[in-house]
């Protein structure tokens, strides 16, 4: 049994579309939205990134393993890449950095180049801009809808990147959105191209284990970094459940030792009110996986 590298027969193209390059954001933007964030703020999401980076750190680029057994009577190799691409399409208005971060880094992690971020119409809010930056995500687009202009849409995009090989199609709607001809769209094509998508579950709802002097603040840093999520403040006394919240955020790291091993899916703790996890969403969501059997006596 061995684990040994490899080289691809058909390299991916790593870099973007060249039409692209024109719909890029003007520089300014993510630089002034940069300056005016506080630093505590843009603490919690570099937080956040260390986080993932230390929960699922950097996957082998290319592998292969194989297994030749007489006793068994197989041989047989398996190679794991990533995907050739990866493509977020982010609603303008949509308001949670942390669960942006929370569904790109994995692809970041997995080696996919490129990850690209396109933004119907309009750039994203200040508050992505800076989430981006901060993820060292820099292929950023602004693309017109059909609508409003003669060029390539989204579909076209998504057809021309499926050209180049098997790729990911991430969506971030808003609840306003989820249902609009855009997305509606876009999942008709990635249907149509057997492409694998994933969609963003817009307005989580978020309990907070804080006293009441200490929700106020609480309450302010998950608004930022989740901000269409519905909040309830619960005493940090209570007992943390499944019922009726996506996730706990607590003042106090005492909370950790009370839960035991009996806490909800997603349980953070001061410091981490710009962490996220998606269910079934990490690294491995964006690699493939190439297997070769045979007897062997």
């Amino acid at each position: 049994m061995s684990t040994l590298p490899f080289s691809s027969s058909a390299a991916s193209v790593r870099t973007p579309p060249a039409w692209l390059d024109a719909l890029r954001p003007d520089d300014e933007l993510a630089a002034s939205a940069y300056e005016n964030t506080p630093a505590h703020l843009r603490a919690l999401l570099k937080s956040a990134v260390a986080f993932y980076f230390h929960l699922w750190g950097e996957a082998p680029a290319e592998e292969t393993r194989r297994v030749r057994s007489s006793a068994a009577g197989f041989a047989w190799a398996r190679a794991e890449s990533p995907v050739s691409w990866t493509l977020a399409v982010l609603d303008p208005a949509h308001a949670s950095p942390a669960r942006l971060l929370a569904a790109l880094l994995p692809a970041v992690l997995a080696g996919v180049e490129p990850v690209l971020i396109v933004c119907p119409d309009h750039p994203p809010l200040p508050v992505q801009s800076v989430a981006l930056e901060l993820a060292g995500l820099e292929n950023l687009y602004v693309v017109p809808t059909a609508a409003r202009s003669a060029g390539p849409s989204l579909s076209d995009l998504v057809r021309e990147l499926a050209t180049r090989g098997e790729g990911r199609l991430l969506l971030f709607p808003t609840e306003q959105s989820r249902f609009a001809p855009a997305f509606r769209t876009l999942r008709e094509t990635a249907r149509a191209l057997r492409l694998r998508l994933w969609q963003d579950t817009p307005a989580p709802r978020l309990a907070l284990l804080a006293d009441a002097d200490e929700a106020s603040a609480l309450a302010d840093r998950l608004r930022w970094a989740h901000g269409d999520a519905v909040q309830e403040a619960v005493s940090p006394k209570a007992r943390p459940d499944r019922r009726g919240f996506d996730a706990w955020y607590a003042v106090r790291p005492d909370v950790f030792e009370e839960a035991a091993t009996d806490f909800p899916s997603l349980l953070f703790g001061p410091g981490l009110e710009a962490c996220w996890l998606h269910e079934r969403l990490t690294p491995a969501f964006f690699r493939v996986a190439r297997h070769a059997v045979r007897l062997h006596p």
